[in-house]
């Protein structure tokens, strides 16, 4: 929409606005409700605890895994 805004106003050229590809909306694609058990281990067991962004990483992962779909008090630790 924005381009068309520039194409009408005169700042960039019209053919410009087709080049850029529409965004993609597929009707049947969604995320999933919930991870399973073996994919959160296999996320955790990724993060190298090694170092201090592993473990952050780490951290953040079991707080989201155990709380569910509350996300919004893990947002502000990061």
């Amino acid at each position: 929409m924005f381009l068309r805004f520039l194409a009408v106003g005169g700042v960039c050229p019209a053919d410009l606005v087709a080049a850029v590809p529409a965004i993609a909306y597929w009707k049947l694609a969604a995320l999933p409700r919930y991870l399973p058990a073996p994919d959160i281990e296999r996320l955790v067991a990724a993060c190298p605890s090694a170092t201090p962004s592993g473990a952050r990483d780490r951290a953040v992962i079991l707080l989201l895994a155990r709380l569910g779909r509350a996300p919004n008090p893990v947002r502000g630790l990061l």
